[in-house]
């Protein structure tokens, strides 16, 4: 029984070692499990923080554009207007040119049309003139005009 008993003491310590043994494993693998753990989160927080001023950087730059859009928008309807007021004065402008223009076509027209009218009106008097210097000068030379003969 001695050899029983001698067994079951060693098995007993065998089984306490193998106890101790896991007790020690387990607590190294947990401990390196904790610092894995440990270091995950803080990468894990750290992208989390990288994500979040990207984040923020990118709702700046949007904001940045978006403020620079609406100025440039403002800048660009302000010329419109202005472009807007430009032509409103050239079409004045125009207006008055061209009713000045018409104006002077129409009293152009006028005068020129009285300058015909005024050299019509001495042509038939020249010519009158002529007739009546012919009809003296038929009387005078007594030359017929219907026969085309001329007597001295």
């Amino acid at each position: 029984m001695k050899n029983a008993k001698t067994i079951v003491t060693l098995l007993t310590v065998v089984i306490f070692a193998s106890i101790a043994a896991g007790y020690a494993a387990g607590f190294f693998v947990y401990k390196e499990y904790q610092e894995k753990t440990r270091h995950l989160e803080e990468e894990t927080r750290n992208s989390f923080r990288a994500m979040e001023n990207s984040i923020k950087g990118l709702s700046i730059a949007l904001e940045d554009t978006a403020d620079q859009n609406r100025q440039e928008r403002k800048e660009f309807l302000t010329r419109i207007e202005d472009m807007r007021e430009g032509i409103k004065e050239w079409e004045a402008t125009y207006k008055i040119a061209l009713s000045e223009l018409k104006g002077q076509v129409r009293s152009l027209k006028v005068n020129r049309l009285t300058r015909m009218v005024e050299n019509l009106q001495s042509d038939i008097e020249e010519f009158k003139i002529k007739i009546q210097d012919m009809k003296l000068k038929e009387d005078i030379e007594g030359v017929d005009l219907g026969k085309i003969s001329v007597k001295k």
